[in-house]
């Protein structure tokens, strides 16, 4: 849009938010490489810390803090303003309010310089920058001569944190993120697709494109995001957050599916793109060993028979506890001490192994007969029939 008034022609434009956002992630990942932790604030607005890197580089702090905003000015293309200082907020408030384009702020003037600074530059809600300004507090230096305790009776906890920030007493430290593995994967469709089996069929080849990736490297995911491009330039976005981590393609093929089928497209789709995240470590789920279900037990019993049969001898064993004097003991007859462990054996050749004096006893599930062996194994003396 242009006006025109008196000769003069202004043209007005407005800002593309997906750049905004693309040259913030940019200038964050380049700052990232520069120093070992960064914070992201805000777009543009990036905290970093970079003790130690002055003398790492054998430069002076102020010399290090200008070609540290040269780097990042000419490496972008924006404009960069840098501030340095002992504590987070005054290194905040020296880059935002006096960098031109830097500014290190020392120990023996930081109060003097931040002073003189509106209390806008206070970390604080809108609300209590509101109260400030009608109680007439324009400026730093007016607020910290207050008592803190009139502070904090009158705005709680931030008006505490407002007085030790104007008086060096800051804790806070820079909390980088935790970097999150995202692994992306974009296929063009051949022909434009209105039903769902290419996109589907497209799905497919991107999972398995994905999970060769060395960044998954056969780790677990809690996270699909599905992408399908129109040819109208609309974009049908679908998320998929698993029940539970899945390694599993044909899993993960299977939930995407379920949503893919369901979708119903405005125009042809051209692209289809696949964002996996929440990597996590190996995902183990502990099964039921015996089916608790009537019809699982008959076929457990069965499946058992059948492998006694097939073996021509028992093995699986149930444990049972019973106590010294239970009469279970009662119906067998001593056969050998063996290291003074005690076994019975039964009529029908079946027998019983304590797992400990008193505790229990280790009985084959089936009959079998046979004869019978020894086996040591870490120290311990394992008895069956074979």
């Amino acid at each position: 849009m242009s006006r025109s008034d008196s000769g003069i022609r202004a043209w007005l434009f407005s800002w593309r938010q997906e750049e905004v956002e693309a040259s913030a992630r940019a200038f964050s990942a380049l700052l990232a490489d520069l120093c070992p932790a960064v914070e992201n604030i805000d777009p543009g607005h990036v905290h970093a810390d970079v003790r130690g890197m002055a003398k790492l580089a054998g430069l002076a702090p102020s010399a290090y803090l200008a070609e540290l905003q040269e780097s990042l000015s000419g490496r972008t293309g924006l404009p960069v303003r840098a501030g340095g200082g002992t504590t987070v907020f005054g290194a905040h408030a020296a880059a935002a309010y006096l960098a031109n384009p830097t500014r290190l702020l020392r120990d023996s003037d930081a109060a003097k310089l931040l002073g003189g600074l509106p209390v806008d530059a206070l970390p604080v809600s809108g609300e209590m920058l509101r109260r400030l300004h009608l109680f007439g507090l324009e400026r730093l230096e007016q607020v910290g001569a207050l008592p803190p305790a009139a502070l904090q009776a009158q705005f709680g906890r931030e008006g505490l944190l407002a007085w030790r920030l104007i008086h060096g007493e800051e804790t806070g430290r820079i909390t980088p993120a935790l970097d999150e593995v995202r692994v992306v994967e974009r296929i063009e469709l051949p022909a434009a697709a209105v039903v769902s089996a290419p996109l589907i069929l497209a799905t497919e080849i991107l999972l398995q494109r994905s999970l060769r990736r060395q960044e998954i490297g056969g780790r677990s995911l809690r996270r699909a995001d599905w992408i399908a491009e129109l040819e109208n330039g609309e974009r049908m976005p679908l998320r998929f957050v698993f029940r539970e981590p899945i390694a599993d393609q044909v899993r993960m093929l299977f939930v995407i599916r379920n949503g893919v089928e369901r979708l119903v497209l405005a125009a042809p789709a051209i692209t289809v793109e696949l964002t996996l995240s929440g990597i996590c470590s190996e995902y183990v789920r502990q099964e039921r060993l015996w089916d608790s279900r009537p019809r699982g037990a008959a076929a457990l019993g069965e499946a058992i028979e059948q492998l006694n049969v097939r073996e021509g001898s028992p093995q699986i064993y149930r444990i049972v506890e019973v106590e010294p004097w239970s009469k279970v003991q009662t119906p067998r007859r001593k056969a050998s001490d063996v290291l003074g462990i005690p076994r019975f054996v039964d009529a029908d050749g079946s027998f019983s192994l304590p797992l400990r004096a008193g505790e229990g006893w280790l009985r084959p599930i089936g009959s079998g007969t046979g004869p019978r062996r020894r086996a040591e194994r870490g120290g311990e003396i394992a008895w069956r029939l074979q």
